[in-house]
Parts: C-alpha cells; sequence; structure tokens
C-alpha cells in the first residue's frame, strides 16, 4: 500500500513539473527611456520577460511595430531585435528617421512580431508570449526636424597672450555634427583691442564639440578683454547626420573679460648705411625693420651721435609696411673721424605716432646693426671742417685766408 502510494506521488510530480515546464514564459514589462529623441538618436525599448528566453533570428528578425504622428501623417516603423537572448530582457532599436515629429508620444504595437524568426523558452522550448503588457510612451518624444543648436562656447583661461600663444574655443552643440571644410572653412569671430580677426575652425567632426583657434599675431592689443563674434560657415556646412544645417547663434558664451593680448608690433631690427667715408651732401639711410606693418603719422626720427653732435636721422618713408626709412643728411660742418652712434635706444617720435593694427608700436630699437665703420667728412682730402680740401668752397676759403694773413703783415 504504501509502495503504489509513493508511486502515485511521483507520477503526480513528474506531471507537474511537466506542465510546469511546457507553460510559456510571457512579457512581464515594457521600458523605454523619456527623452525627446533626434535623428540619428536610438530609441531602445527593453522587454522583460517572466523567465529566461531564446531568440533565433535565422529565418527572420523579430521587431516591435511603431507609430510616430507626425505633422501630415502618422509613419510606420520597426523597432528590431538588438539582443538579449538567453536572459529575461530582451531590446529592440530603432534609429530615428529623419524628418519626424511626435509631440504627444510615440506608440507602441501590441505585440511583437517575429518575422520568421522565434522566440522560445530556454527551459521547456514553449512558444515565448508576443503581447506587450501596457505600457505609457507618452514621453518619448521624436524631433528630427531640428537643427543642431549651440549650446554653450568654452573661452580660453584667464590670461594675457603674447604673440604666438593660441586663443581656442570650443563650440559645443547639442547633438554630432559633421565639418565640411570642401568649400571654406567656418570661423568663429573675434575683436581684439579694435581689429576684427577669425579664430578658424580645427578639429572635432563628427562630435557635439567644435575647436576654433586664432594665433596671436603682432600687433594684437587689448587691455579689456576680447570679444566673441558670430559663428560664421564662409561657405563651408555645418550639419547633423541627417544633414540639418546647425543653427549659428552663440548660446552660453564664456567670460572673455579677462582674456587679455599684448603683441605691441616691435621692432625686430636696425639696418645702417654701409661702412664707409660721407661727404657734406651724402644721404645716410637707417631702415628700421618692425614684426608687422605700421602706419606712420608726422616726422618720428632717430637721434644720432656725430662727433660731438647730436643730429637726426628723419623720417623718410614706409608706412603702410614693416620696413621705414629714416634718413640724415650729411651738412656742412658735420664731422666724424671714428663713426657715427645711434644714440638713443627708442624711435623720437618727435610729435608723430607709429601704430600697428591694434594699437602703438613698441619703439625700443632691437638688434642694431654697428654703425661704428660710418665717417663723416673724414676722407682722404677731407678737412675737420667737414668741407673737402679740393672743393672750390675750400679754396675760396683758403685764399681769403691768405688775403687776411697778407693785409695784417702789411699793417704790421
Amino acid at each position: 500500500m504504501l509502495r503504489k502510494s509513493l508511486y502515485q506521488l511521483g507520477a503526480l510530480t513528474l506531471a507537474m513539473g511537466t506542465a510546469m515546464s511546457a507553460q510559456a514564459e510571457t512579457v512581464s514589462s515594457v521600458a523605454i527611456a523619456s527623452n525627446t529623441y533626434n535623428a540619428g538618436q536610438t530609441i531602445t525599448i527593453t522587454v522583460g520577460y517572466t523567465g529566461n528566453v531564446d531568440v533565433d533570428t535565422t529565418g527572420g528578425t523579430p521587431s516591435i511595430p511603431l507609430t510616430i504622428d507626425t505633422n501630415t501623417a502618422p509613419v510606420g516603423v520597426q523597432a528590431v531585435y538588438s539582443g538579449g537572448t538567453g536572459t529575461n530582457s530582451l531590446t529592440f532599436d530603432y534609429v530615428v528617421d529623419p524628418d519626424l515629429n511626435d509631440t504627444n508620444g510615440i506608440t507602441l504595437d501590441s505585440n511583437i512580431f517575429e518575422n520568421g524568426g522565434d522566440i522560445t523558452d530556454t527551459v521547456g522550448g514553449a512558444q515565448s508570449g508576443l503581447a506587450l503588457s501596457a505600457f505609457d510612451a507618452s514621453g518619448v518624444l521624436v524631433d528630427s526636424n531640428t537643427a543642431p543648436v549651440v549650446t554653450s562656447v568654452a573661452v580660453p583661461a584667464n590670461a594675457t597672450y603674447t604673440a604666438g600663444q593660441d586663443l581656442d574655443f570650443t563650440v559645443n552643440f547639442d547633438e554630432n555634427v559633421d565639418v565640411d571644410t570642401g568649400g571654406g572653412t567656418p570661423s568663429l569671430a573675434l575683436t581684439i583691442g579694435s581689429a576684427s580677426v577669425n579664430a578658424n575652425y580645427v578639429s572635432g567632426s563628427g562630435s557635439g564639440a567644435l575647436l576654433f583657434r586664432y594665433t596671436v599675431q603682432p600687433g594684437d592689443v587689448d587691455a579689456d578683454g576680447i570679444a566673441v563674434g558670430a559663428l560664421s560657415l564662409n561657405s563651408g556646412t555645418i550639419e547633423d547626420s541627417v544633414d540639418n544645417t546647425a543653427n549659428l547663434t552663440l548660446n552660453s558664451v564664456g567670460d572673455t573679460s579677462a582674456v587679455l593680448v599684448d603683441a605691441p608690433v616691435a621692432v625686430s631690427s636696425v639696418t645702417v648705411p654701409a661702412a664707409g667715408d660721407y661727404a657734406t651732401g651724402s644721404n645716410l639711410d637707417f631702415v628700421v625693420n618692425f614684426n608687422a606693418n605700421v602706419n606712420v603719422t608726422g616726422t618720428p626720427r632717430l637721434a644720432l651721435t656725430v662727433g660731438s653732435a647730436t643730429l637726426y636721422a628723419d623720417y623718410l618713408s614706409g608706412t603702410g609696411s614693416s620696413a621705414l626709412t629714416f634718413r640724415y643728411t650729411v651738412g656742412l660742418g658735420d664731422f666724424d673721424n671714428n663713426g657715427i652712434a645711434i644714440s638713443g635706444s627708442n624711435i623720437d617720435l618727435n610729435g608723430g605716432a607709429i601704430a600697428g593694427a591694434g594699437g602703438p608700436a613698441a619703439l625700443t630699437l632691437n638688434s642694431v646693426a654697428s654703425p661704428a665703420g660710418i665717417n663723416v667728412n673724414f676722407a682722404s682730402g677731407a678737412s675737420a671742417t667737414g668741407v673737402p680740401v679740393n672743393s672750390p668752397l675750400m679754396l675760396l676759403m683758403m685764399m681769403l685766408g691768405m688775403g687776411w694773413l697778407v693785409r695784417r703783415k702789411m699793417q704790421a
């Protein structure tokens, strides 16, 4: 009797186990992250089951139909199975197409479609349930008509920048963008002092952060902070993955009031006349070279020491270029037998001005060639008066002097 009872209990247990193993797993949950999805972004649907399931895509790939309400007519798309076989959680992905818009939430179909594939229980192999549990998708919005928008602009660190240093700006967008420079290079307008310059696009295509760079040039000066202007395409393009042209309006631009620039135009070298002896009426030209173009007003000058006298080489020409010529013309009585000298360490503005694009130029004379071999009225045939002994003027002076001596002697 006992043996029979045990047999019956075992049979009942086996039957219950078989029935349980044959029971299909069903969908227990559906989850989608609430968000506004732009073109190229992925909407992922996570379907939870009551137990582990296997997905066989040999005959086809399961999917979930979605409906996106556009302004014209609803559009049906598919979220395609992407992973999770062997677990109790399957994922289905849809990459948002361009030109779609849904402001009140997408709609999911009530079932998973196997499309020739299979979704079965891992234990027992029974066909798994395909009916989706109720899900509120009102927070899952689509806007793939919107152009990329600038969310912020990062600016250089507060500092004083000099010639040759880089000013880097990062323009951040709300989605990844592609930059095409085939037709031109996008740029970011800057104002440094009173000058307008551009920070040109350098890198970042394919990401949401584009780098623009300007290298400080000689003559750039700004003591109260540079200013950031407009973003321009310059016949290039900035677009998202579905060819929406970026909105170029700059938002949340960093503070540049302490981003200063101090790179005034400066003298790079001074060339002097060739060594030699220069007589009265000869021109001695000095060329002052700057590291950028300058404009001259008035008559700046260079101070010279000729013998014991201070004389000047006056500005002659060169405004609008980087090379200014100053000229001294040897005068009667000028004399130097051991080389003239440039006696000042700076250009004497003499009431005039020399300025680069960013403001007044630095006037310190750098890399001055030696004028030690330049003599004045000391060549063979010249006198200490600066008048050549064989000149008509010297002959007249000698005749007058001899006549004076004769008269003195006769008077004596």
